[in-house]
């Protein structure tokens, strides 16, 4: 017997020896907008689920990003599908916004997530899902992961050898300025995160210090812009075709309706290279050394996580319109799964919508 069948039968006797909570047609890890979305179109069609959720209520991930967060669209090209935000449909949409606007969604649909059940570990013993959770283990035959993009926090490991006088923090964990010390900031990294953050900055007077590698592009956001994306459609193309690995390769790399010629004409700014790591007592870029500092923010990105699926062979990489290479097991809301709306507000609905009625095809053979 190999090693992973020998830890996927340990893990199985381990699930069994914790309580029993009950057997299900589909577990929905997370639920937050994708967990929700695949809920109610399961719940439409008639089908059994239960969203396991670690997290006290609805919109909990969107409540803890930095204050100043806006959507990238307006709101009448982010609502799901058939649920429009109830406010100007031409403004772009707060957190707090957003975070009411699930939290309507699932009333109206009437979904309730099983709050503080974390999942720990997901396994497959005769066709059959065990969820273990912090509860206990539940069975199902189809498990869906819709724990989003934003999992593990990236942080270069060299940041470990930074003086620990310099207050550090990931761009997940920032809020606004006050939380900061006192003078200059050092902001990593060039996506949405990192470039308002840094106009945030700014406007609050303080110093900035801005790291990224390349040269610092975005892609405009206006109407026609948004028309084109949404309405039009230029988000929906599917990844696989011409136009989806175009539209790909031109917004790679660029934030979202960030005032690039504004930005950097601050005198408040200065612009100082790619982060190359750290020696002799100061911190090492393209365009030179620093050695005193006394904030830095790590907008450096996430990592996806599927570390809790215990099952031989699973590769999240292997996935098509997020059906994986394990039978039953499902990924939503995962970044270009199926277009670049598919981690959007915009084009969750599509792609939860499909994963549903495969299942319900599926439970009918």
């Amino acid at each position: 017997m190999t090693l992973a069948l020998v830890e996927v039968e340990k893990n199985t006797r381990s699930a069994m020896e914790s309580k029993f909570l009950g057997e299900t047609g589909v577990i929905i890890v997370g639920g937050g907008q994708a967990g929700l979305s695949v809920g109610r179109y399961l719940k439409e069609f008639g089908h059994p689920f239960i969203i396991l959720d670690k997290n006290d209520g609805i919109g909990v991930s969107w409540r803890n990003r930095y204050d100043s967060l806006v959507l990238d669209s307006f709101a009448k090209y982010s609502q799901l599908e058939d649920f429009p935000f109830n406010i100007d449909p031409m403004r772009q949409a707060s957190k707090d916004e957003v975070v009411s606007y699930l939290q309507s969604f699932a009333k109206y649909y009437d979904i309730t997530p099983h709050f503080y059940t974390e999942v720990l570990n997901i396994e497959k013993h005769n066709n059959e899902f065990i969820v273990k959770t912090n509860k206990g283990f539940y069975k199902a035959k189809f498990v869906v992961l819709a724990t989003g993009p934003f999992q593990q926090p990236l942080i270069p490991k060299a940041s470990e050898y930074i003086s620990k006088e310099i207050c550090q923090i990931h761009s997940n964990d920032y809020k606004n300025p006050s939380q900061l010390k006192p003078g200059s900031v050092l902001v990593v990294g060039r996506g949405n995160s990192g470039t308002e953050i840094v106009e945030e900055l700014l406007e609050s007077s303080r110093e900035v210090l801005f790291s990224f590698k390349g040269k610092l592009k975005s892609v405009k956001s206006s109407f026609f812009s948004q028309w084109l994306a949404y309405r039009l459609g230029l988000a929906h193309i599917p990844k696989h075709t011409i136009f989806g690995k175009l539209i790909l390769w031109y917004t790679k790399g660029k934030a979202v309706g960030v005032d690039i010629k504004k930005l950097l004409s601050s005198p408040k700014i200065k612009i100082i290279g790619e982060f190359l790591g750290v020696a002799d007592g100061g911190i090492i870029f393209s365009k030179g050394k620093i050695r005193k500092i006394a904030n830095i923010i790590w907008a450096t990105g996430y990592e996806s996580d599927f570390s809790i699926v215990s099952i031989p062979n699973f590769n999240p990489e292997i996935q098509k319109r997020g059906v994986t290479n394990i039978r039953g097991l499902f990924l939503l809301n995962i970044r270009w799964q199926y277009s670049k709306s598919s981690s959007h507000l915009a084009g969750v609905s599509r792609d939860a919508k499909y994963i549903a009625r495969y299942i319900i095809d599926k439970s009918r053979k």
